[in-house]
């Protein structure tokens, strides 16, 4: 009987123990069902404030590029050829070609782009008259033509040629053509090997060209563009270069109409950065 007792409560004993177990395991696996749902729902909410915070910096990103973007601050470069007139007081002129550089530096938006440019470009007259003192002055020499334009370019959506798009433009120049007379016909002194006429000018200057289409300025675009350029002078003065340290301006005299050019040049480039 005794025996009997000690089994039926042996198996009670073991009866309550699995139930116990059994119900500890249930108890952890509802806090590990419960910290999963917490853990799933925690980085289901971190996912989407990083999606978020993404778009928002995404949609900074754009805003910035808008304005401060690819296309914003450019600096262009490149090489040119002229095709040049001059005419003096006198009724003389002279054709020549001269080589050169361009360079255009200011801000480009999509269709729109304001910047500083200058041209440089050399080449040589035969024969020109010019006045010096009420005196003409006719000789032969090579030329200078260094002028700064603030220039307005519109950009089109029209493509000439596939990712190069056609755009125009132009604004007011500003010039210093220098002559240095290489042989004269003058008896005065002042004409001699190291002498040179300087005219201030101004006029305007009209651009067409088209641009290099990339996804990035550093891909460095290039460009191909054709100015016309007129200009009356409005101040001369002769300066004697012998002294490699020193200018000596011989004399400075208003000019109004003396010289009249006409430039065509061709340029093409890149964007540096």
């Amino acid at each position: 009987m005794m025996k009997l007792f000690y089994l039926f409560f042996t198996l009670l004993l073991t009866t309550q123990l699995f139930a116990q177990e059994v119900d500890e395991s249930i108890e952890v696996q509802e806090e590990e069902q419960k910290e999963n749902f917490f853990k799933s729902k925690a980085k289901e909410l971190v996912d989407k404030i990083g999606d978020e915070r993404i778009e928002q910096f995404k949609e900074g990103a754009q805003q910035v590029g808008r304005l401060f973007g690819k296309n914003h601050l450019a600096l262009k470069g490149g090489a040119n050829y002229s095709v040049n007139r001059i005419k003096t007081k006198t009724k003389t002129d002279d054709y020549y070609g001269g080589w050169g550089f361009n360079t255009h530096f200011g801000y480009h938006w999509t269709y729109l782009e304001l910047s500083g440019s200058s041209y440089i470009h050399f080449g040589k007259t035969e024969e020109l008259e010019f006045v010096y003192n009420d005196t003409v002055v006719s000789g032969a020499g090579t030329v200078r033509f260094v002028s700064i334009a603030p220039m307005a370019r519109i950009h089109t959506t029209w493509e000439p040629k596939k990712n190069y798009r056609f755009y125009f433009g132009g604004g007011p120049i500003w010039s210093i053509e220098t002559v240095k007379i290489q042989s004269t016909t003058t008896s005065l002194n002042a004409f001699q090997e190291q002498t040179k006429i300087t005219y201030e000018s101004n006029g305007g200057i009209a651009v067409f060209g088209i641009e290099e289409q990339t996804p990035f300025k550093e891909m460095h675009p290039a460009f191909m563009e054709i100015s016309f350029i007129y200009q009356r002078s409005y101040r001369v003065s002769t300066v004697d270069t012998s002294k490699a340290a020193e200018t000596n301006i011989l004399s400075t005299q208003r000019s109004f109409n003396d010289l009249q050019t006409f430039n065509i040049v061709f340029s093409i480039g890149i964007t540096i950065f």
